[in-house]
């Protein structure tokens, strides 16, 4: 076999067991704060022709929507949550691939790149929480901007490395402001440190960039330093850009010079032009494309902050790694710190597969790289000897990407933790290889230990990964409703969404939701009052889009607004409390009309509505049950978890049985109000046995008086 088709093999074999991996993970999943509905809805309406940002609201830069709506025309695909997932398995695969490369450049071996696109699509595992959101999307841009400039560096040919990358990131800055800026960040002072300038100012270069290491992170969290976790994030950035810093001077090659720059800038001018061109000329004012492209994002942390808390001893790693890496730039490296370097390195490198078993628990990869990736990536691209200084100047590259792009997970360190943090693999596969290879120098027993270790972490983070997509899929269940046929989430999670989509598909006209919720106006295939629709649009839509919602929903007599509960209690538990002109026209001016699941339909006030799947307790121990029933019921039988099953005898509360979507009592004998729970099931069978009805609980007449804020 040749070994150019035994590479293909098996990049072939991996990428395929992967997909399948990711597709087991990905349609068994739906995340009940449902940001993959919003970005779905914003793609949606644009691609329909309504205007962006003066209609059609959203957080994320023009780019995306532009490429969307080219893909649509030209490709007549309808952005709904299958083809999400789809597009989205497509991004993280490339990805991981694109990691993988990186890691098999650098140690020239095709086992590291394997075991890197393996480690690398587990760190990437949130994908499955957000489909169609674009951090999946600008992930792929930062991975193909750094192989980019892996590969420029590598056939040294940097001339060309300032102005390829600058495109990505221009094109990252406008899909997600924050992630090309820490993009072009990175660029810029990797090129500035590559000026060919006097000796006596190479002092300048290097305290300029350290300076900007130092204020970036201050300025960008300055109103939240007082949150233990916001200061963790901050520390740890300062101390490992400060080390890699220390680590990237020590390259004294020069190669970016003036035409390099100005190269850069007219492609990235000439990008940024042709894509707001093509945004003003769909209908979007100027000022309102300012608003969504620049102003919004940058009040976004103050409109909601989440960092987690950093462990302990990444707090107390950083300053001490900081200190270790001054102290090895002062002093040439002899054996005995040559050798300690290549233990901390392989250390380094298993602590971080060691989470690969632990990865859908309380440590996941992602969380490792971005907790404890700053402070050690220097540690894992210092040279072990002479003959890697070419390896060691692409692995400084990669690793100059990664530090910055760790900034993205703030104000919300969410999935942007993944996003941010996944070039740490190659990275931490390098620091093995390369120890593997100082140490082979006196055993080649080494070099095989290094191969096997990091294909065991690839195979058992993997492996792990598809034992729970397996365990998804044998217990799930098909949502089979518009745009979701390959969906399966959780039976429970699956039956709640099928009622309250049939129940709004026959009852609402408009649909809004608090939070936004906006997959179940895709699957119900009902409006929403406007094109300005946001998860939290209680915190993001200014006074007079609110304004107009109110009207547009005071206007619409069938309007129904579903409020999530458990995200909602979520939010209020975090001190995100919902209000404003909207809020408080819904809580005053609607009322809850019924509850399924985790759901409440509330409508206007004097509207009442009869809720198909379910059944209601009114007093006497009569049931309301509404439900196309084909033929009249002789047997209820009701369902408690831990509890056997209650055949309950009745008898017609009404004489006469009308099949077709109407209102039917039965008195159920035994039937006590305090068993009508949210676990509760009804089985209604007819004269034979057959099952005529499958039904819920409707619980909205015991809570009708409860305002959002306070379920």
């Amino acid at each position: 076999m040749k070994p150019g088709f035994s590479k293909v093999l098996a990049w072939t074999m991996l990428i395929a067991g992967l997909a399948v991996t990711g597709g087991l993970l990905i349609f068994t999943q739906f995340m009940v704060y449902d940001d993959e509905g919003y970005v779905l809805w914003s793609v949606r309406g644009f691609c329909e022709g309504s205007p962006l940002y003066t209609e059609v609201y959203s957080q994320y830069g023009p780019l995306l929507f532009i490429f969307y709506r080219t893909v649509h025309a030209a490709t007549g695909l309808i952005f709904d949550n299958d083809s999400a997932r789809l597009l989205n398995l497509g991004y993280w695969l490339a990805s991981a691939a694109l990691a993988g490369a990186l890691a098999q450049q650098l140690c020239r071996r095709l086992a590291a790149g394997l075991a890197a696109g393996a480690l690398t699509f587990v760190t990437l595992i949130s994908n499955t929480n957000e489909p169609f959101h674009p951090g999946a999307l600008l992930a792929l841009l930062v991975a193909i901007a750094t192989f980019m400039g892996a590969r420029q560096i590598d056939h040294r040919e940097e001339s060309g490395l300032l102005w390829k990358v600058a495109l990505f990131a221009t094109a990252a800055c406008l899909i997600k402001i924050n992630v090309g800026a820490f993009l072009f960040t990175a660029l810029a002072s990797w090129a500035w440190l590559g000026l060919s300038l006097p000796n006596s100012k190479a002092l300048n270069r290097i305290g300029l960039v350290a300076a900007i290491i130092l204020a970036l992170p201050l300025a960008l969290m300055r109103d939240h330093l007082g949150d233990g976790p916001t200061r963790d994030t901050a520390l740890v950035f300062i101390c490992g850009g400060l080390a890699l810093l220390t680590e990237r001077a020590r390259d004294r090659s020069v190669c970016i010079g003036g035409r390099d720059w100005l190269s850069a800038a007219l492609a990235s001018l000439a990008l940024a032009a042709g894509v707001i061109g093509v945004t003003v000329s769909s209908g979007t004012h100027p000022a309102d494309l300012l608003e969504g492209v620049l102003l919004a994002p940058l009040r976004h942390p103050g409109v909601y902050v989440f960092q987690p808390s950093f462990p302990p001893l990444a707090v107390v790693l950083a300053p001490l790694s900081l200190i270790g890496a001054v102290w090895l730039s002062r002093r040439p490296g002899g054996t005995r710190t040559q050798t300690v370097l290549a233990l901390a390195k392989i250390a380094a490198a298993l602590a971080f597969f060691a989470q690969g078993p632990r990865t859908l628990g309380e440590m996941p990869l992602d969380r490792f790289a971005y907790y404890f990736g700053p402070s050690l990536a220097w540690l894992l691209v210092a040279p072990l000897g002479p003959d890697q200084k070419h390896t060691t100047r692409i692995a400084r590259w990669i690793a100059w990407v990664f530090i910055w792009q760790t900034l993205q997970a703030f104000p919300v360190a969410g999935s942007q933790v993944a996003w941010g943090s996944f070039l740490w693999v190659p990275l931490s596969v390098y620091g093995l290889f390369q120890a593997g290879e100082y140490f082979a120098r006196s055993r080649a027993v080494f070099r095989h230990c290094a191969t096997s270790l990091a294909g065991l972490g690839g195979i058992v983070a993997v492996g792990t990964c598809l034992r729970y997509g397996l365990d998804c899929l044998q217990d799930s269940k098909p949502l089979g409703l518009p745009g979701a046929h390959w969906v399966r989430p959780p039976p429970e999670t699956a039956e709640i969404l099928r009622i309250v989509t049939r129940n709004l598909q026959l009852h609402a006209g408009t649909v809004f939701s608090l939070p936004g919720a906006f997959s179940l106006n895709i699957w119900s295939e009902k409006p929403t009052p406007t094109r300005a629709n946001v998860t939290h649009w209680f915190n993001l839509l200014d006074e007079n889009r609110q304004v107009e919602i109110s009207a547009r929903l005071e206007a619409d007599a069938t309007a129904i607004v579903v409020l999530q509960r458990d995200h909602l209690r979520y939010l209020i538990e975090a001190g995100i409390q919902p209000s404003g002109t909207l809020h408080d026209y819904i809580v005053t001016q609607f009322v809850p009309l019924a509850r399924i699941g985790g759901y409440d339909l509330w409508g206007h006030r004097e509207r009442r509505l009869d809720i198909v799947d379910s059944f209601t307790a009114v007093p006497n121990g009569v049931v309301s049950v509404t439900e196309r029933l084909p033929r009249p019921p002789r047997t209820a039988i009701l369902l408690l978890p831990g509890s056997p099953a209650l055949k309950l005898t009745w008898a017609p509360a009404e004489p006469s049985f009308h099949p077709g979507l109407e209102r039917q009592f039965f008195a159920l004998q035994g039937l006590r109000r305090e068993i009508l729970s949210s676990s509760a099931r009804l089985v209604l069978l007819d004269a034979e046995g057959a099952e005529l009805a499958y039904l819920r609980p409707n619980l909205a007449p015991l809570t009708a008086s409860a305002p959002p804020a306070a379920d």
